[in-house]
């Protein structure tokens, strides 16, 4: 599973952007209009606003971090 998630810029843009670079995801409000905030890895000059919701980012992090925890159970050896 790849640790990336495709989103939309406010502007319009798609982007790519790695599930292990978030480090804050916020949902906020301009003129009534929801987006998701995310920081990334490096600081607060680095921050995204995206047209997804909280909730399909958030969905897709926790999504990610199960599926790469269970291949990693179902990987290890077993005593």
């Amino acid at each position: 599973m790849t640790p990336f998630i495709q989103l939309n810029l406010t502007e319009g843009t798609p982007c790519f952007i790695s599930i292990l670079q978030i480090v804050l995801v916020e949902p906020r409000w301009k003129g009534g209009i929801p987006y998701t905030y995310l920081v990334l890895a490096g600081g607060e000059s680095f921050t995204r606003n995206v047209t997804d919701s909280y909730e399909s980012v958030m969905n897709a992090i926790q999504c990610y971090y199960k599926n790469r925890d269970y291949v990693a159970k179902s990987l290890s050896p077993k005593v």
